[in-house]
């Protein structure tokens, strides 16, 4: 056969709004996507190699009320830097992106796709990570429908501003959730006091759910979800629905994988 001399371009075309809406596909429900920012946290920690005990996520379930829209976030206690956003978190399709720089990092992987196609699609008005690390806070997000993402509510107020005292910023954060503090488990609580960052992932308005979220079934969904199984074996996961915890803070585990009379770790 006669080999084929061609001279190729130079650079690659690519659609770029066309091939995010491409990779996105797959991530079109809310029992896809909030999997994926559980997944991301996990992997954050392993990023960082945290112990056991730091090792905590809440999953926040708001139902609004008549002024503020209902909303879904995680909360994870690892925290994110102005570079982690910038030279990963804010690039589509890389394939070290779970790994973010941290070549040996047991990370579940990924292309970083999952979890940001969950915040431009599955929500009404907007999503948004609020993360602290080092001293630093920045806020980073997406309207509903887009795919560009960028700071809160521009790069020189959104972009790390220093943040002196750690729980007061959460706290504040929290708040735009309806969550308050003193609510969360006592292990998320003591991981609070010795940590030096926490991440809060926001969708505002999830789509198809009005003012009802239908959180029991979501939380089945992430017990019973596959890519979920690791992710709940290495971390403690908390449930709040509602300004309440869901079954008395008992941390959740993957339904493939009883506990077996395992405590639940309030």
């Amino acid at each position: 056969m006669t080999k084929l001399i061609y001279t190729p371009d130079d650079d690659v075309k690519v659609h770029e709004e066309g091939a995010i809406q491409l990779i996105c596909r797959a991530f079109q429900s809310h029992e896809s996507g909030l999997p994926e920012w559980l997944k991301n946290s996990s992997d954050a920690y392993a990023r960082q190699d945290a112990p056991e005990h730091k090792r905590v996520m809440v999953v926040i379930f708001d139902y609004g009320r008549k002024d503020i829209k209902p909303s879904i976030s995680c909360l994870d206690l690892a925290g994110m830097t102005s570079t982690l956003i910038e030279q990963y978190f804010r690039i589509w399709a890389d394939p070290e992106a779970s790994k973010a720089g941290f070549k040996l990092a047991p990370v579940q992987g990924g292309h970083g796709n999952g979890g940001k196609c969950y915040m431009t699609q599955m929500f009404e008005d907007y999503a948004l990570v609020h993360t602290v690390k080092n001293g630093r806070g920045n806020r980073y997000g997406v309207v509903s429908g887009s795919v560009k993402f960028g700071y809160i509510p521009d790069r020189r107020q959104g972009r790390d501003f220093p943040v002196t005292n750690l729980q007061s910023e959460l706290e504040k954060a929290l708040a735009q959730i309806r969550c308050p503090l003193n609510i969360l488990p006592i292990a998320v609580r003591e991981a609070i006091k010795i940590t030096d960052g926490f991440s809060l992932v926001t969708g505002i308005g999830p789509k198809g759910y009005g003012n009802r979220i239908p959180a029991n079934h979501l939380i089945v969904n992430l017990q019973e979800h596959p890519q979920m199984i690791r992710t709940l074996e290495l971390c403690k996961v908390f449930v709040v629905v509602n300004r309440e915890l869901f079954n008395q803070g008992e941390r959740a585990y993957p339904s493939l994988d009883p506990p077996h009379g395992r405590g639940g770790g309030t």
